[in-house]
């Protein structure tokens, strides 16, 4: 179980959107060793890594192209998990871009954001955390599937 008020809250109740749709992380697990899924949650964190370090030098170059590209990919690579937290920053970010309605010193704020989201999102898939989450995900789906 996650250990922050920030990591419970986030979850799924409170003002923002939970850091996981179960149904749809859930449907992303089906059919997937254990070992295959952390794997491919490790990448995903690993390239969120790597997109949130992208995104920091399109604000810091004010690159508004860049920027829209990093935003619709989060948001994209979120969807795929059910990372509602990040699909909302993205699609924000993205509109934002799309509108031509950038506000940069805005975005310090969110890019701070999207950091405390990522820390956490590594917390959750790390590997003591995610063996046995995904153990009780698998047992749900093969009970359900008799």
């Amino acid at each position: 179980m996650p250990g922050t008020d920030r990591e419970r809250r986030s979850l799924g109740s409170g003002q923002e959107p939970p850091l996981v749709n179960p149904r749809i992380l859930s449907a992303f697990v089906r059919g997937r060793t254990k070992e295959r899924t952390a794997r491919v949650l490790g990448i995903y964190c690993d390239e969120l890594e790597s997109k949130l370090i992208r995104l920091e030098t399109a604000i810091a170059c004010e690159d508004v192209n860049a920027l829209q590209s990093l935003a619709h990919s989060i948001l994209g690579s979120g969807a795929l998990l059910g990372a509602e937290n990040l699909i909302a920053h993205g699609r924000h970010v993205e509109r934002t871009c799309v509108a031509g309605d950038v506000d940069w010193d805005s975005l310090g704020g969110m890019r701070q954001s999207l950091r405390d989201t990522h820390a956490i999102y590594a917390r959750l898939l790390s590997p003591e955390v995610l063996d046995d989450e995904l153990t009780a995900m698998m047992a749900q789906d093969q009970s359900s599937a008799t």
